[in-house]
């Protein structure tokens, strides 16, 4: 089962940086993920969501009104993967630029 990153955002520049670098991680990341943009508020609410630009894994609010490094969606994604117990143990390189 892949796991499920949504990007919540208005449009915004921020927003925008956020969806790149969530590209970005993935292009370094060996396990398929599912990308999602969610624009419309009253989704971002059911999410939970109170500030943009915002990063949702499999439903859980990982930052908020904040744009997270490429390392950091990298080590996320890591380690939803082992707490799930998904087949394998994706580990992406060491070296990522940002």
């Amino acid at each position: 089962m892949a796991c499920k990153l949504q990007v919540v955002g208005s449009g915004c520049s921020r927003c925008a940086l956020l969806e790149t670098r969530v590209h970005r991680a993935l292009e370094h990341y060996p396990a398929t993920v599912e990308v999602e943009y969610v624009s419309k508020i009253v989704d971002a609410l059911a999410l939970g969501v109170m500030a943009i630009p915002a990063l949702v894994l499999d439903g859980r609010v990982l930052a908020a009104g904040r744009v997270p490094s490429v390392r950091e969606i990298l080590d996320w994604l890591s380690e939803a993967h082992r707490q799930t117990g998904r087949a394998g143990d994706p580990e992406p390189p060491a070296e990522i630029p940002e």
